[in-house]
C-alpha cells in the first residue's frame, strides 16, 4: 500500500531545537511510518529571516515523500503580505492544483483549484477547535483534518500533530488526495505556527 491508499493518516511534526524548516512524519493507524514531508530550499538568508518577526511573511516549499523516500509532490507558496496562495506540483513539475486564501473573519478559508484553474473544492476550518474540512463542489465532505494535542512538548515548541481522515464512501482520485495532504501542511505553516 502506498501513501495515497490510506484513509487515515497521522501527521507528526518533529521537534527541532533551531527550527529553520518544518519536518513531518506521516504514520498509519498503527504508528508505522508511511511517508514524510519536509520544508526545503532553505537558504542562509531565509534562516536569518526565520529568527525575526518577518518570518510570517516568508513563503515556503514543502515536499511530500512516500515510505521509500520518493518525492510525490511539492507545495510552493510565495511571500505572504495579506492573503496566501500556494501551488501544488507533482514530481515532474506538473501543476496539480492551487490553494487561494479568501478573507473570512476568524476562519481560515481557501478555494482549491485544479490544474486548469477551475474551482473543485473549498478548504476551511474553525480557529477555536483546530478542525478543518475539505468539501467538493457537490457539498460532499471528502476529508477532515483535526489537530491533536501533542502533550507537554506542544506547550514549549511549535510541534503539532494532525489526523487526516478521508471519507471511505467517496472515491477520491490521486491528485485530489495530494491536494488534501497539502492542506495539512498549509494550515500548519500559515495558521498554527503563525498564530
Amino acid at each position: 500500500m502506498g501513501l495515497l491508499d490510506y484513509n487515515n493518516i497521522f501527521v507528526k511534526e518533529k521537534v527541532r531545537f533551531l527550527k529553520y524548516g518544518n519536518v513531518y512524519d506521516l504514520l498509519d493507524e498503527q504508528g508505522k511510518l508511511i511517508g514524510s514531508a519536509k520544508e526545503e530550499n532553505i537558504t542562509f538568508l531565509r534562516k536569518i529571516i526565520k529568527l525575526t518577526k518577518y518570518k510570517y511573511h516568508l513563503g515556503f516549499d514543502v515536499s511530500f515523500y512516500d515510505e521509500r523516500n520518493n518525492r510525490l509532490f511539492t507545495i510552493h507558496s510565495g511571500p505572504k503580505f495579506f492573503l496566501s496562495k500556494a501551488t501544488v506540483k507533482d514530481r515532474s513539475g506538473r501543476v496539480i492544483g492551487k490553494y487561494i486564501q479568501k478573507f473570512k473573519l476568524l476562519k481560515p478559508r481557501f478555494l482549491v483549484e485544479d490544474q486548469r484553474g477551475t474551482q473543485i473544492a473549498t478548504f476551511e476550518g474553525k480557529w477555536h477547535g483546530w478542525n478543518y474540512w475539505f468539501t467538493n463542489n457537490n457539498d460532499e465532505r471528502l476529508c477532515d483534518i483535526n489537530k491533536k494535542f501533542a502533550g507537554l512538548k506542544e506547550i514549549f515548541t511549535t510541534a503539532d500533530h494532525y489526523h487526516i481522515q478521508f471519507d471511505k464512501s467517496i472515491k477520491i482520485d490521486g491528485d485530489t488526495k495530494k491536494l488534501v495532504l497539502a492542506g495539512a501542511a498549509i494550515i500548519d505553516i500559515l495558521f498554527t505556527e503563525r498564530r
